[in-house]
């Protein structure tokens, strides 16, 4: 099983994720439940580890149009509905050992010619913990500095410039697995050369999580 090299994509974080999501193998049902504020990203990875814990290894990613996409050693079954079907983009039911979504999943940030995130090494921070009058003092991963860049036709530069209108976060995956939460500050268009026909966007963030694991 291998996820399509080089892609890369962003699923914004939202709350409100109503209906049901399961996973089915043979006779057993077992629930998926999102946190209050998730992704498509993070539930499609949710869905994998749940088959993966019933006994068929199963690994989920996002095609460079964003269609969620799981791939399992023998046949599962993925049930939706509600909010979390719509968002997910998925049949009520979908069942076999490769399993797609109908179209992109809702949200999602897939440019058309890709894109790159560079950040900062990461560095740590020592504060006191307070809860319950302890005093040992714990590391925190302190916010790395990221760039961003995104790259297209000017055309699709300016959908893509909108999606960051707001003071959203962000869940990024790339094709070797989940790479963290992010938030984007700045963009800045900037096309190539003289020409009228490709560009990028210029991005400047910073992480929330980083390099959780695959």
């Amino acid at each position: 099983m291998t996820a399509p090299l080089n892609v890369m994509g962003m699923a914004k974080v939202l709350g409100g994720w109503s209906g049901a999501l399961s996973v089915t193998i043979g006779a057993s049902t077992v629930a998926v439940t999102p946190g209050a504020r998730t992704s498509a990203v993070i539930l499609a990875r949710a869905v994998a580890v749940t088959a993966t814990s019933m006994g068929v290894t199963t690994q989920a990613y996002a095609s460079s149009a964003g269609v969620l996409t799981w791939e399992a050693l023998s046949s599962i079954s993925i049930n939706a509905s509600g909010l979390i079907r719509t968002r997910l983009n998925l049949a009520g039911t979908t069942t076999g050992t490769t399993l797609t979504g109908a179209g992109a999943h809702t949200d999602g940030f897939y440019p058309e010619h890709g894109m790159q995130i560079r950040a900062i090494p990461q560095t740590t921070t020592t504060v006191p913990a307070a809860a319950a009058g302890a005093q040992t003092d714990v590391p925190n991963v302190a916010p790395q500095s990221l760039t961003i860049k995104a790259f297209g036709t000017l055309a699709n530069l300016w959908t893509y410039e909108d999606a960051f209108s707001g003071d959203q976060i962000w869940d990024v995956w790339r094709f070797d697995g989940y790479w963290g939460r992010l938030r984007v500050d700045a963009v800045i268009r900037e096309r190539f050369g003289a020409s009228a026909e490709f560009g990028r966007l210029n991005m400047r963030g910073e992480s929330y999580l980083w390099d959780v694991g695959a």
